[in-house]
């Protein structure tokens, strides 16, 4: 591969005032320790390249269209007269924005890397380390943007990547000021769906998630945080530029998992314990049942530097797509993304109404699904949505079994869309369904909060002091291991 930094290139006296140079380093993939730096020509990739080729000068079409852009490296490389960085252009690549480009390495690009060596004209001769050390840390912290590039500069090679790298303040400000207004609107509206979270509390769908001791949810670290510690500098940049569309997606992020099904949760905290904590840790860690206020509270007040996923139940999804998803009686939302092998969020399956004929009086009547609630029939209005198939199937058998003065199906009509997007049509109310709505969980779900809730009530007056303790106990753990082993604490 080769990285080019942006520089001057100089064609005897015309445009002279105008010419740049372009410092290169060329790294091969058979030797990626050795890390070369050279002057690469290119036409149509960058807008302020002039070039001299076997005495005919060619101008970039940005430039000039009297020249045909289409060009090869000329194989006469001595001939070409080159100039160093001026001290404005070194200011400024350095302190202000630098232009870099990546392409396939040639036999053409290593005889110029000679060619500047013996000019003394390599920029990063020295700094090889550095340089590599500071461009992989400048990607991590979102610094970098990068961009494919169509040329016919490259010989063999017609992908090539540029990246524009931005140092210091360098960052939109009308950009920030107008996403920033933005989403202080977006948050106050949020503020105001209190109805809505009312609603999340009672809708009695249970969500699992991985907390330590101290009840505190466990959140996945980006692997580049541990690349190097950021300055001053990158911490304004970065929180500069949160508020732009174009940086919220290429920051690194924090994430926070919640599970619908507990065997879920339980396969991840075992993984979590199996491959980062040591024993005597991984015992801290414990399953925490939740409701989808929750989620949905964390999900909107959240950073933008913290993303909470909704896992869907694995298994069910599986069966979904391997098997219900050809039954004649299932039918997905029109605003549901799926197919021959994905789906989008975690399932639910809606009981649609039926128009049936009354038995007793001979009409014809819309029959909505209900059901008991400690012998109270929930109301109409009321949307139940399962999580779970059998589940749907079994409460339409109790239904059916109930009014048997209908002529109800064997099987209902069922609509499969997703709690996700259920939670936006709620927000923007943009739903057919009612704002009043319940969802029933699986069995599964059934059985762990039964059995969480009979440890929740065991735990004796011993454990809670225990607990209080905790911190306390922990800190005195590290002090001890930090004064008396070579190998740091896991904090």
């Amino acid at each position: 591969m080769v990285f080019l930094n942006s520089s001057l290139i100089s064609t005897d006296n015309i445009f002279g005032h105008f010419t740049r140079i372009s410092s290169i380093v060329n790294y091969t993939q058979k030797t990626q320790r050795n890390i070369k730096y050279d002057i690469l020509y290119q036409n149509n990739i960058y807008n302020k390249k002039i070039l001299k080729l076997k005495k005919t000068f060619f101008v970039a079409n940005t430039l000039s269209k009297q020249f045909n852009p289409i060009y090869d490296i000329p194989e006469d490389l001595e001939n070409i007269h080159l100039v160093s960085c001026g001290f404005f252009t070194k200011l400024i690549n350095k302190y202000w924005q630098e232009t870099i480009f990546i392409s396939v390495s040639s036999p053409k690009t290593d005889k110029y890397i000679n060619l500047l060596r013996a000019e003394s004209l390599d920029t990063y001769n020295n700094q090889h380390r550095e340089f590599i050390l500071n461009f992989g840390k400048a990607l991590s912290l979102g610094r970098i943007q990068a961009s494919y590039v169509d040329s016919d500069l490259y010989v063999g090679s017609k992908n090539n990547i540029k990246y524009i790298w931005k140092k210091g303040l360098n960052f939109s400000a009308v950009q920030f000021l107008n996403n920033f207004v933005k989403t202080q609107i977006q948050y106050i509206k949020h503020k105001n769906s209190l109805g809505l979270v009312n609603n999340f509390k009672k809708s009695g769908l249970p969500l699992f998630t991985v907390v330590n001791n101290f009840n505190q949810l466990i959140i996945a670290e980006p692997p580049d945080i541990l690349l190097g510690q950021r300055n001053l500098l990158d911490l304004l940049y970065n929180w500069l530029t949160s508020y732009t569309y174009n940086n919220i997606y290429a920051q690194s992020v924090y994430q926070g998992l919640f599970f619908v099904n507990p065997n879920d949760a339980i396969e991840y905290k075992e993984y979590i314990n199996n491959k980062y904590l040591p024993s005597n840790v991984g015992k801290n860690l414990r399953i925490f049942s939740t409701r989808l206020d929750l989620y949905y509270k964390l999900v909107k007040n959240s950073s933008s530097k913290i993303h909470f996923r909704l896992i869907p139940d694995l298994t069910e999804l599986s069966l979904l797509m391997s098997k219900y998803r050809y039954y004649k009686n299932v039918n997905f939302h029109k605003k549901q993304l799926w197919g021959r092998n994905f789906f989008q969020g975690q399932p639910v399956y809606l009981i649609e109404p039926l128009k049936v004929r009354n038995k007793i009086n001979n009409q014809i009547e819309t029959v909505n699904y209900t059901f008991n609630v400690n012998n109270k029939i929930v109301r109409r209005d009321h949307n139940v949505f399962f999580v779970n198939y059998d589940i749907t199937m079994l409460a339409w058998k109790n239904f059916r079994a109930d009014l048997k003065m209908y002529d109800l199906p064997e099987k209902p009509k069922i609509t499969v869309y997703n709690v996700e997007n259920l939670i936006k049509d709620f927000q923007y109310q943009d739903s057919i369904y009612n704002k009043q709505f319940i969802f029933i969980p699986a069995q599964d779900s059934y059985q762990f909060l039964k059995k969480y809730t009979k440890n929740v009530l065991s735990n004796n007056v011993l454990d809670k002091i225990s607990r209080r303790f905790m911190p306390v106990q922990i800190i005195a753990k590290r002090i001890f291991w930090s004064l008396t082993s070579r190998q740091p604490t896991n904090w």
